[in-house]
Parts: structure tokens; sequence; C-alpha cells
């Protein structure tokens, strides 16, 4: 009964987005949908690619149960560019927490990545996660992120894409990392993107393993830090960013009402891990001061219909 009454509920919010347009929680729109190719194609040497995959071997025997950052080295890579013609030189590292973010196989092994273009950008995005779908429910976390986008919060682009890596094909979930061309998509100046600065807590947690405490609470260490470190320019930029990293140490007091009210309800239900402290990410308006609430990897626990999770073009 109580699956039943889940399950109602999610589709009667389906209808109420979907069947109504008109209706924004938030008053944010994308200008423009980035022009992602649904091919990622990923090229290195093969001394490189075969440090990667030693990499990840070595995630996989580490006793740690977390991915520690020693294995999160930059590498460098090759992009090549969506119209087909040349390559974009950029660099990856392994991202993730837990060891789900790796799959190791005899010549398949793969990891979820960020990317960092050191020139040019694909669909006006310039840097960006290609996560292994398992990390993120499937196709939940591209629907979550269409809806949420379509309630007028600005979201992070999300996307399922295939990945070629010297030839090794996979599917993968595409999605972009906070940036200037982020904000500039949802006609926001550019401002600060803040969220926790979590190592300590990390720290903590390994600290906890060691000892024999694998079911241990978190230790909440609450920092905040800048997302988007280009916005550090000047005294300016840096007094501003003190400030939204204060307004959100601070019980979150300039969060606006309405908005942060709505989006906390609907990601307690379906996204609760987004709500998490250390996954919290609020982009802080320096003219209204105010946090507006940016929705990313809330884990999204309800498997949704293909149809409207695939992400296609009109």
């Amino acid at each position: 009964m109580k699956s039943l009454k889940r399950h109602f509920h999610f589709l009667l919010l389906v209808f109420l987005v979907f069947g109504m347009p008109q209706v924004l929680h938030a008053q944010y729109k994308a200008l423009f949908e980035p022009d992602v190719p649904p091919l990622i194609e990923i090229s290195m040497s093969g001394k490189q690619m075969a440090a990667y995959h030693q990499k990840i071997s070595d995630i996989y025997h580490d006793r740690d149960m977390f991915i520690t950052d020693k294995y999160k080295d930059w590498f460098k890579i090759y992009i090549k560019h969506p119209d087909g013609v040349g390559m974009f030189a950029a660099k990856a590292k392994v991202v993730g927490e837990w060891k789900d973010h790796i799959v190791l196989g005899k010549n398949t092994s793969r990891a979820s990545i960020k990317i960092s273009l050191k020139k040019g950008n694909i669909g006006g995005i310039t840097s960006f996660r290609l996560l292994l779908p398992q990390t993120r429910n499937g196709m939940a976390e591209v629907f979550w992120s269409t809806l949420m986008e379509k309630l007028g919060y600005p979201t992070l682009y999300t996307r399922r894409v295939q990945v070629s890596v010297n030839g090794l094909k996979y599917a993968a979930i595409f999605q972009e990392v906070p940036e200037k061309e982020f904000l500039e998509r949802f006609a926001i100046r550019e401002s600060p993107i803040i969220d926790s600065d979590d190592r300590q807590r990390r720290y903590d947690r390994l600290y906890l393993q060691k000892q024999g405490d694998t079911k241990g609470k978190d230790p909440r260490n609450y920092r905040g830090k800048i997302n988007n470190k280009g916005f550090l320019k000047n005294t300016v930029s840096n007094s501003i960013t003190m400030k939204g990293i204060h307004a959100f140490l601070e019980e979150f007091s300039l969060i606006q009402a309405e908005n942060a009210k709505f989006f906390d309800a609907i990601n307690h239900t379906y996204g609760n891990h987004g709500l998490i402290w250390h996954n919290l990410k609020y982009i802080f308006d320096p003219i209204y001061n105010r946090l507006i609430p940016v929705y990313w990897d809330g884990n999204i626990s309800l498997r949704s219909p293909k149809s409207l999770c695939n992400r296609e073009k009109n």
C-alpha cells in the first residue's frame, strides 16, 4: 500500500509538471540546451591507457572502502571534436567516493571521470563528468535533472551518452561541472557557487574505518568552499565569496523561502541524498543577498519511465 501511494504521488507530480508547463516553482529558465553529442570519443597514449587501467585495479584492490585522493591525479587525454574534425586537448581524473565508480575487467576496465578541456567546449560546456550509470541509479538522474530544470531551478545539464576510450565503448551519464557557462545559460550574472568542503569528513571516515568502525556516523565538519574558482579575480569577488560561504554556514538563512521549501519537499521524497549537508550546492546572489538551490546528485530512488528519461533534441 505504501509503495502504491508513493507511485501515485509520483505520477501526479509528473502530470502537474509536464502537463502544466506554465507553472514554475522557481524563476530560472535555461536560455538554450547544450548541443552535447551522443558519443564522446576519448583517446590517450598506450602508456597512459595502461596506467589508467592499473589505477582502476589498484582502487579495486585497495583495502579502503572509499576512493582516496591518491588515485585522483590528473592525466592527459584528447577528445574528438563534435564535428569530427580535430581533437580537444584535455585532462581527466577519476571521481567519486565509493567504489561503484569503477568497473574492473579484462580490457574493459572503466571509471567515472571528470574532464576539463584546455581549449574549446562541447555544447558550451568546458568541464564535465562522465559517470558510470550505476552510480546514479541508471537513467533516474537524467529524468530528475530534467524535471528540476522544468520546475525552474538551475540544474547541471545531464544526459545519457556513449563513451569510447581508445575504442572501448560503454554507456555513461554526462553531467556538466558548474562553471561560468552554467550561470550564463540560466541568465545569472557571474556569482560564486558554494558547496561544502568535506575533505575533513572523508579523512575522518577513513580514520574511523581503520579503527574498525565501518558503521559510524559521518562526522559533521561544516566548511564551505567556492565551486567555480574562476570567479575569484579581485578583492570584490573575494568579499562576495566570503559572504556566500558565511550564508551557507549560517543555517542557510538566506535561502529564498518559497523556492527552498518546495525544493526541499520534492527532493526529500525522491532524492534525499542531494539534501545531505555535504551534497548541498547553492548559487549566492550578491544583489538580493540570497542563496539559490542547485539540483545535483539526488541518488533518485524511483525508476522512472524510459520515455521520460531519454533526453533527445526536438
